[in-house]
């Protein structure tokens, strides 16, 4: 797995945080994952096993829906990042969100190399449940 960096400067992760956010809000997973490095690592409490390489990670993304993502809180400690989240599926009411964190790690060039994203996946199956039934 490529190196974490410690000391990357703080604008290069905003910048990279910046473009997944920006994809996140279009559901343009491709973008998303072009900010990973090609041997990066995705995790999430869905998962049993992390997701490890850059197109195993695309081939993931594909299965996603689009959501609106709002942050509540964001940290930087050298070349780390945390937020906290609430999120809900782009068709949803406005109050059906739940809530998450979600932890990056950086290489000297940007890239993701390893992100792990934590929620309570029984409200987001709920939640997923709600729009299905809706369709």
């Amino acid at each position: 797995m490529s190196k974490p960096a410690s000391d990357i400067p703080r604008s290069l992760i905003e910048q990279t945080i910046a473009a997944t956010r920006v994809a996140t809000d279009r559901g343009d997973w491709d973008t998303f994952v072009d900010c990973f490095a090609d041997d990066g690592r995705f995790m999430n409490s869905a998962l049993s096993t992390p997701v490890e390489g850059k197109e195993a990670i695309r081939a993931h993304a594909k299965t996603w829906p689009r959501v609106v993502n709002i942050e509540e809180w964001r940290t930087i400690d050298g070349g780390r990042f945390a937020i906290g989240w609430n999120e809900r599926h782009y068709d949803s009411p406005a109050d059906d969100i739940y809530r998450g964190m979600s932890t990056f790690t950086f290489d000297a060039e940007g890239r993701i190399v390893d992100y792990e994203g934590i929620f309570d996946l029984a409200k987001v199956v709920a939640a997923y449940g709600r729009v299905a039934s809706k369709g």
